[in-house]
């Protein structure tokens, strides 16, 4: 098709002019900043992007308390964190690191500003500071809500000394759980003021002059979205975060009323329900129509389980008891990542994330616990009999300790092969008479350990053969233990583990029966049991479902240690091992004992 001229040089005109010729309009205020430093933003499948064009490495950190969904309200995909507010945690959170981005490093450093959308669901912890995306150790920046008053606040690290000074600007908002708030905090270098905006309203401005201060090291240059960056990840958020943003620019207050009007969070809808202190198993094997268990408190009669797999979704068969809903999972759900939500008429809520292995009945799964060094919580040693009391008392199936063998051949329990000073192979037993545990203990012996083992007919005893410096004190050790056990009458229900491997050979040619347990790793199971040992007690790092289905398939048994979280428990039942060795046993055992998966 053809045009006349005429008609070519009004397109042209409305080309640069807008229609009809008009002239371009004014850019408005969001569009004249823009968040070079990072740009969060949420995906469907739980992932994020930096939009900002800055060289900031976003990556998840995934967990069954962290899942995204679409907001309507917002427009967009959010975060939903299902964390105790204010505690540590070791998964379910974003890492935005700018160790390595020099640009980004400038940008704090001259003055910056961060914008927030968040809402908090609760409930409040006064005793512990809450913090939705931040970076600060002993320097940094970001908001949390305060201990004990509970406040939005914005916290910028400014010092005129160097030393770590933290810069509290309070806004004085404690967020009502439920309701989206738009928070944003300003660090002005020039003119040396902190501010924070709630909802596009200046709230507070305070002194903030000197320099930046950042983190004490530079492997905690990162940002953490639902919770605080460090050492350890903590004050972790409760609630949702809809946008995370760091400018460059110190941002004026129409900039930011603009971008307040922009977010949709004033006409967001304030959540209807919560569901709180949920708990599922986010790692499960679930027989094909069998009813799938979520604890929690908020539940109520009619309330229906929602579940997205690939790309469909699942409305499930859900009954609600006291404290739970038990939810059908139908054989047509797909074996892979899935997202719970709670349908309570037209409101939906966020649970959770889980991976579910959807199958035919009859695999079960009888997962046994061990207390790594005994139960050493509350002030308990490792390794003492305090520890091994406490082990049958919280009623573990087994209870591990290491050996050592002293110079003048008695076998002493502890984990390290040096205490006070003393190296236990090359001391003594007078050298070693006068140390003392932290609760005043001995050091204790291998027969004093049994003896009290005797007194429990249940409790295995799981017996570590550490890796002596010679080959004949290892095998003297090996010996040693081997004939005070027997003597015991314990020879039937002791496991025995060692990285050595010469040490598994040795026990298993002393006991053919025993349970030998490899530790090391670098073994397959076939290679095992070709030498007679009939257990791969494994790292985490290093057990997969291959290996557990490898292992089971000769006849073997799965240990795996050392399992620190209940998240880890639950991936390592749902692979089917069948001993967990860890430093918490009463939360694992309590795990251990609640219905996940039934079939009525």
């Amino acid at each position: 098709m053809k045009y006349s001229r005429f008609l070519c040089l009004l397109l042209a005109l409305a080309a640069c002019r807008g229609p009809l010729g008009q002239e371009d309009p004014e850019p408005t205020a969001v569009e004249t900043v823009k968040a070079d430093l990072l740009d969060v933003v949420f995906q469907k499948d739980g992932s994020a992007k930096n939009m900002s064009g800055s060289p900031v490495a976003l990556s998840v950190v995934p967990g069954p308390g962290l899942m995204t969904y679409y907001n309507e309200d917002l427009g967009r995909y959010v975060a939903h964190f299902n964390a105790v507010p204010g505690e540590s945690i070791s998964d379910g959170y974003y890492v935005a690191r700018y160790k390595d981005a020099a640009d980004v490093r400038n940008g704090l450093a001259d003055g910056h500003s961060l914008e927030l959308v968040c809402r908090f669901d609760g409930p409040d912890n006064p005793a512990l500071e809450i913090k939705p995306f931040s970076s600060m150790q002993s320097g940094g920046t970001g908001f949390l809500l305060t201990q004990t008053s509970g406040e939005l606040t914005f916290l910028p690290n400014v010092s005129t000394t160097g030393a770590s000074n933290w810069t509290w600007t309070r806004s004085g908002v404690k967020p009502e759980a439920g309701r989206f708030y738009h928070v944003v905090g300003v660090w002005n270098k020039e003119k040396g003021t902190s501010s924070v905006y709630v909802d596009g309203v200046l709230k507070a401005t305070v002194p903030a002059k000197g320099e930046f201060v950042f983190p004490n090291s530079k492997n905690i240059y990162w940002f953490c979205i639902g919770g605080d960056a460090g050492s350890m990840t903590e004050a972790a958020w409760c609630g949702d975060v809809a946008v995370a943003r760091i400018y460059n620019d110190v941002l004026q207050a129409d900039e930011i009323r603009a971008l307040y009007e922009a977010s949709g969070v004033a006409s967001a809808r304030k959540a209807g329900f919560f569901i709180r202190d949920i708990a599922f198993s986010p790692y499960c094997y679930v027989p094909a129509c069998y009813r799938y268990h979520i604890h929690g408190n908020g539940f109520r009669p009619g309330d229906q389980v929602v579940l997205n797999a690939g790309d469909g979704t699942f409305g499930l068969d859900t009954e609600v008891g006291s404290g739970e809903v038990k939810a059908v999972i139908p054989a047509t759900v797909p074996t892979g990542t899935c997202t719970l939500l709670l349908r309570r008429g037209e409101e939906s809520y966020p649970l959770g994330t889980a991976r579910l292995t959807v199958g035919a009945a009859g695999k079960t799964i009888e997962t046994r616990l061990v207390a790594h060094r005994g139960v050493h919580t509350g002030g308990i040693p490792e390794n003492s009999l305090a520890s091994l009391a406490k082990a049958r008392e919280i009623g573990a199936w087994g209870s591990e300790f290491d050996l050592w063998i002293s110079a003048d051949n008695v076998i002493y329990i502890n984990h390290d092969g040096t205490i006070d000073g003393k190296n236990i192979q090359f001391s003594t037993s007078a050298d070693l008479a006068s140390v003392r545990l932290s609760n005043g203990e001995s050091l204790p012996t291998l027969e004093t350990y049994l003896d009290k083992v005797c007194e429990d007919d249940r409790l295995v005893p799981v017996i570590e053969i550490k890796t002596h410096q010679e080959r004949a004190r290892n095998t003297r050790c090996v010996d040693d233990a081997v004939a005070m056990v027997k003597s015991k009458h314990l020879d039937d229900r002791a496991v025995w583990i060692a990285f050595d491997l010469d040490n598994c050979k040795r026990v298993h040619e002393l006991l053919p029966g025993a349970m030998v347990q490899y530790l090391n790793g670098d073994r397959s199971p076939a290679e095992l049991k070709a030498l007679g040992i009939m257990g791969v007690d494994y790292q985490t790092g290093l057990v997969d479902a291959a290996l557990v289905e490898k292992a089971h398939s000769l006849g073997m048994e799965v240990n795996v240690w050392t399992i620190k979280t209940v998240s880890e428990a639950h991936k390592f039942m749902a692979l089917g091992c069948d001993i967990l060795t860890t430093d918490i046993p009463e939360e694992i055992l309590a795990l251990l004992e609640t219905e996940w998966v039934t079939a009525d």
